[in-house]
């Protein structure tokens, strides 16, 4: 309870001292298991948490003067992950929004000034290691057992790529 229990998008920083990973913060066993962003110094094997949460902190990327960390997090609405970006002297974030997009994917150019974003709407089928199902929006007016109605494929159910400039944000 309350520590690190396993370890997961571990990623190397550009200088070969220190390993950014996703990490699961147990503090009770009901629902989701919430995941935090780790840094582990590779000499010391001290592990700090770096990012606060609610909900799941997941896929740490660095940039390539490794200064920053570019993570997602789904900690405005669970379920619906957001870029978050640390900067690791000062640990402030900038969470930039796609607003009622998925973000699946985030990876830096090679100078660190842009992050190409791979995101999909609400209504796309999701896939991979989050498992198969559709993200649908919630409407907080309707009871919990209203069932949802397929429709088909709308032009609200595609993925797209977006490039974030950081210095323009």
């Amino acid at each position: 309870k309350g520590r690190i229990s396993d370890l997961y998008d571990i990623a190397l920083s550009p200088d070969g001292r220190s390993i950014a990973a996703s990490g699961i913060l147990a503090d009770r066993l009901e629902a989701s298991l919430p995941q935090r962003i780790c840094l582990l110094d590779v000499a010391s094997g001290r592990l700090d948490v770096l990012s606060t949460g609610p909900g799941i902190d997941s896929q740490p990327k660095w940039s390539p003067d490794g200064r920053t960390l570019a993570f997602l997090s789904d900690r405005d609405e669970p379920g619906l992950m957001q870029l978050c970006l640390m900067d690791l002297a000062s640990r402030q974030e900038t969470r930039p929004r796609l607003d009622d997009l998925w973000i699946e994917y985030a990876h830096w150019s090679p100078d660190g000034r842009r992050i190409l974003i791979g995101a999909a709407c609400r209504g796309a089928d999701l896939s991979g290691y989050q498992g198969g199902y559709t993200f649908q929006p919630v409407d907080p007016a309707l009871p919990d057992w209203m069932p949802q109605v397929d429709i088909g494929i709308d032009d609200s159910q595609w993925r797209s790529l977006w490039v974030y400039d950081i210095a323009e944000g």
